[in-house]
């Protein structure tokens, strides 16, 4: 048993540098694009992450994890994004795998599709462990497609603007969720000719949020 504990042990930390290594291989992203999925209603209870870092309005790398949120699933919850509390068990917790959400992070625009719901899981997921808080700003899709696409779509939902861009979308899967996220971006670039998110926001009167 021992033997066992140090082996996971040892390859815990050798996940940690990988990713430490990855993350800075590039200085700064143009954005990186997140999406939660929870176990229950609580805020406290992500149960998934899905992280998709662009460079140069192109995407870099993607991330998806499973977290054991250490609470009950609901029935509902599991209904809409399929994951069980068997997919979580041996998955980390929160605390355990947040050097690598907030190395992802840390000095990055931060994108979700409604940003108010997914940092405020960050929120409190950083509240209730203790845990450092990365320097971000803030934009949300949801906002942006509104001011894109006033009247091309009848709402502005990530499966809808999915459909209407045509991309592929597993809706409710964290890391897909987060990719229609820098389809919603490179499609609002290359409309308007801009060649970043902050001008790009900036075009329709929006200003990216300060940090957490």
């Amino acid at each position: 048993m021992l033997k066992i504990a140090l082996r996971k042990r040892n390859f815990f930390c050798r996940f940690i540098e990988y990713c430490a290594i990855i993350c800075k291989e590039v200085d700064s992203m143009d954005y990186v694009a997140i999406d939660f999925e929870t176990a229950n209603a609580n805020l406290t209870s992500p149960c998934s992450i899905g992280i998709v870092r662009v460079y140069k309005n192109e995407i870099y790398d993607e991330w998806y994890f499973l977290i054991n949120p250490n609470e009950p699933f609901s029935d509902f919850k599991i209904m809409i994004h399929h994951i069980t509390p068997d997919d979580v068990k041996d998955a980390l917790t929160v605390e355990k795998i947040w050097p690598q959400i907030f190395e992802l992070l840390n000095n990055q625009i931060v994108v979700c599709h409604n940003a108010d719901f997914d940092i405020s899981i960050l929120r409190a997921c950083i509240n209730k462990y203790n845990l450092p808080k990365p320097n971000i700003k803030i934009a949300c899709t949801l906002r942006l497609a509104r001011k894109l696409w006033k009247e091309e779509v009848y709402n502005h939902r990530l499966n809808t603007l999915a459909g209407y861009l045509g991309v592929e979308l597993d809706h409710h899967n964290a890391l897909s969720d987060a990719r229609v996220c820098y389809y919603i971006i490179n499609r609002g670039l290359r409309m308007y000719q801009e060649n970043d998110l902050e001008s790009l926001y900036e075009k329709f009167g929006l200003k990216l949020k300060g940090g957490l």
